[in-house]
């Protein structure tokens, strides 16, 4: 991940799982390129819709691990999903919401 190769969204969800309506929240974002979103909670919508796509990526906040953070030319997290990244590498445990 470049510097500026980092967004954040407020949050990730999907209407229906299909890529065509992921295809269109990335072309909104003008999002042109691979990308890595990370989610505080996995939404079943996103996931379907990205599993068709060969270089977009979902991970849950407690499960991306420092390669793919290195490895994404982008970088989409949700605003929960940042916090607990924050969390997790300050070594607190998450607190109950």
């Amino acid at each position: 991940v470049k510097a500026g190769e980092v967004r954040v969204l407020q949050t990730l969800t999907l209407a229906e799982g299909k890529t065509k309506a992921l295809v269109a929240l990335m072309k909104a974002l003008q999002i042109d390129r691979g990308v890595l979103f990370v989610v505080d909670k996995m939404d079943r919508n996103a996931a379907l819709a990205a599993r068709n796509l060969p270089r977009v990526a979902m991970a849950t906040a407690q499960s991306v691990h420092t390669c793919q953070l290195l490895q994404s030319p982008l970088v989409v997290f949700t605003q929960a999903a940042i916090a607990q990244v924050q969390n997790r590498l300050r070594g607190q445990k998450e607190s109950a919401a």
